[in-house]
C-alpha cells in the first residue's frame, strides 16, 4: 500500500510539470529594445538569447519618428513613419505584429505632417495616437480643415478605425494658455487610466520647450481638465495608481546645477491624480535630479541624478540613478556607460547601456538590478560609421 502511495504521487507531480510549459518555467521576462537607426526591435530573454525582428521601413527616404510603442504582451509594436520624398512629406501610422513582422494596420491620413504613437490600451485592443496636420513651418493644411489642425485619436487595432477623437474644434477641446491657438501642436497621448486618456499638448513648431501643457480627457464625459504636473519635463505616470510624479526645485534647500538644458532640481514630489495634494518622496542637494520614473508596477521609483558642474569630468564614463522605495529608503549605482534606459516588471528592474560612441565595434550591454547590484546578461557588437542606441522600450513578463 506505501509503495502504491508513493507511485500516485510521483505520477502527480509528473503531470503538474507536463502542465507547466517548460519555455513559463525558464522564461520569466524579455527586454524589448528599438534602435532608430537599425529599424528594428530587439528582444533579449532572461537567459540572454536574442531575437532580431525588422519593423519593415526599409524603402530611401523612410524614418521611424521618434519611438515606438509595444503592447504590454509584446505581440504588437506601434510607430509613425515618414516619407521624406514626397511633397509634402507624409506620415503612415502603423500597427505592426513583432514576430510575424506583418503591418496589421496601416493609417496614411491626408495632410498628417506628424505622429507620434502612444499607449496600448484595453489588453491591447486600442492604442492612442497624436496627429498633427500641419507643414514644418506650421501652417495647417488645405486638405486637413481647422478641425484637424491637431487631433488625439484611439485606434482599433484590427480594423484601424477611430473609435475616440479629440481635435482642436472638438467641443471640450482644451484652450491653451503656454501657446496660443494659432500654433499647431503635436500632441502626446502617453498613457490611459481607464476611462481617462492622458496627453501632452507638445508645440509642433517654432518654441523652445522642456515643461508643456498636460491634460486629462474623459472619455465618458469628453470633458478636458488642465493637468499641470503631467506635463512637467520628464515626469512619469502610473497608470496603475493614479499617480504623476515629477522633480521640483526647492530653492530654501542645497541644490546644485549640472551641465545642459536641464534645470536644477533637487526634490521628487508625487501626486494622486489631477486633484491630489503633492507629497516629496525622494531629496538631494548634492546631485541634480534630470528624470524621474514609476518601476516595478509603481512600487518603487527611479531618479536619474547629473553631478555638480564643478564635478562634472570629460574622462567619467557612466550615469547615476537611485531607485527609491515608498518607505523612503533608496540605493545609489552608477550605470557604466551611456545612453542608459531601463525597463521592469513587477519584480525586476532592467537597463541597457552603450559602451561608448567613439568607435566600432559599438558595444550593447544589458543587465538586471537587485539589491543595489548590476549584473549583466547580455552583450551585442554592432559595426558601422554610427553606434546603433537600443533602448528599452518595454520589459514583458513576471
Amino acid at each position: 500500500m506505501q509503495i502504491r502511495k508513493i507511485i500516485l504521487l510521483t505520477l502527480m507531480l509528473f503531470s503538474l510539470a507536463i502542465l507547466v510549459p517548460a519555455q513559463a518555467q525558464e522564461q520569466a521576462w524579455s527586454a524589448y529594445l528599438f534602435s532608430a537607426d537599425a529599424r528594428q526591435v530587439l528582444r533579449v530573454n532572461q537567459d540572454g538569447a536574442e531575437e532580431v525582428f525588422s519593423l519593415g521601413v526599409t524603402n530611401e527616404g523612410q524614418f521611424i519618428n521618434t519611438g515606438i510603442s509595444i503592447s504590454p504582451d509584446g505581440r504588437l509594436a506601434a510607430f509613425c513613419v515618414i516619407d521624406t520624398l514626397s511633397n509634402p512629406q507624409a506620415y503612415t501610422f502603423i500597427i505592426r505584429e513583432i514576430e510575424t513582422e506583418t503591418n496589421v494596420v496601416e493609417r496614411k491620413d491626408a495632410g498628417a505632417g506628424g505622429c507620434l504613437a502612444g499607449d496600448f490600451i484595453e489588453n491591447s485592443t486600442q492604442v492612442t495616437v497624436g496627429q498633427v496636420f500641419a507643414d514644418a513651418e506650421g501652417n495647417v493644411f488645405s486638405n486637413g480643415g481647422p478641425a484637424l489642425f491637431w487631433r488625439v485619436a484611439i485606434i482599433d487595432v484590427v480594423s484601424g478605425e477611430i473609435l475616440y477623437e479629440l481635435n482642436r474644434d472638438s467641443e471640450n477641446a482644451p484652450v491653451t494658455t503656454f501657446y496660443d491657438q494659432s500654433v499647431a501642436i503635436l500632441p502626446n497621448a502617453g498613457h490611459r487610466a481607464i476611462p481617462i486618456v492622458f496627453f501632452k499638448a507638445l508645440p509642433y513648431v517654432g518654441t523652445e520647450f522642456l515643461d508643456v501643457e498636460g491634460y486629462a480627457w474623459d472619455l465618458v464625459t469628453g470633458s478636458v481638465t488642465l493637468f499641470p504636473e503631467y506635463g512637467i519635463f520628464n515626469s512619469d505616470f502610473s497608470t496603475l495608481t493614479g499617480e504623476v510624479i515629477y522633480p521640483v526645485l526647492d530653492e530654501n534647500r542645497p541644490s546644485v546645477s549640472a551641465i545642459g538644458m536641464i534645470p536644477p532640481s533637487n526634490s521628487v514630489l508625487l501626486k494622486q491624480g489631477v486633484d491630489g495634494i503633492p507629497q516629496e518622496v525622494y531629496f538631494n542637494g548634492s546631485w541634480s535630479i534630470s528624470r524621474v520614473r514609476f518601476i516595478n508596477d509603481g512600487a518603487r521609483f527611479l531618479v536619474n541624478l547629473l553631478p555638480a558642474m564643478e564635478n562634472t569630468s570629460p574622462d567619467a564614463i557612466g550615469e547615476r540613478i537611485a531607485i527609491v522605495g515608498r518607505d523612503g529608503t533608496s540605493t545609489e549605482i552608477t550605470i557604466p556607460g551611456i545612453h542608459a534606459s531601463y525597463g521592469s516588471t513587477a519584480t525586476m528592474l532592467v537597463t541597457s547601456w552603450l559602451d561608448s560612441q567613439e568607435s566600432a565595434p559599438f558595444i550593447t550591454r544589458l543587465g538586471v538590478i537587485e539589491a543595489g547590484e548590476l549584473t549583466e546578461i547580455y552583450r551585442r557588437e554592432d559595426n558601422g560609421n554610427f553606434p546603433l542606441y537600443w533602448q528599452i522600450v518595454r520589459v514583458v513578463g513576471n
